[in-house]
This record gives structure tokens, C-alpha cells and sequence, in this order.
């Protein structure tokens, strides 16, 4: 798991939360954290519920990706990136 997600059980509630403050953004590293962590908790019969949560974040709960790193970074030019993102909110 990333240093950047942080989980903690509660009976059968699972709370989540990004540490990335102060905007708590998403980077490549945290999201396959976050997926590998949803995973997990999908396949705990123990955990029913899941609050996921920001560190730190007095105005808001995430302030989405991370755009200081270059999207090249990801392995994508940037205009596929952009056009990813695109297509995944529209869907």
C-alpha cells in the first residue's frame, strides 16, 4: 500500500483516507494503491462498508490528479491522457 492511502478498520467499516495534503491528489502510485485497496476489501466478507475520506482537506476532499508530474510520466503523450480522462468521465 502507498504512504499516500491509509486504511484503518472499524467493526465492519473500512475508512480510507488519502494523505496527500493539503489538496490530496491523486498520483499513478496512489491510485493502483486505491484499486489494490478496494480489491482487498471486496474480497474481506468481514467489511460491509467504505468512507473514504481526505487528510488534512478543511475546503475539500480531493482536489483530483496530480498535475505536477508530466503525463509522459504515465507512459502517455499528453493529449492521449487528456483524451482518456475525457472518455472515462463521460462514461
Amino acid at each position: 500500500m502507498s504512504e499516500l492511502i491509509q486504511l484503518e478498520k472499524r467493526g465492519h467499516i473500512a475508512v480510507l483516507t488519502i494523505a496527500n495534503p493539503p489538496a490530496n491528489t491523486w498520483t499513478a502510485d496512489s491510485l493502483a494503491a486505491l484499486k489494490a485497496t478496494v480489491e482487498n476489501l471486496n474480497a474481506d466478507r468481514d467489511i460491509f462498508a467504505l468512507v473514504v475520506t481526505g487528510q488534512g482537506g478543511e475546503k475539500f476532499f480531493s482536489a483530483g490528479a496530480d498535475l505536477k508530474p508530466s503525463p509522459t510520466a504515465t507512459g502517455l503523450a499528453p493529449t492521449t491522457w487528456r483524451n482518456d480522462s475525457v472518455k472515462r468521465s463521460q462514461r
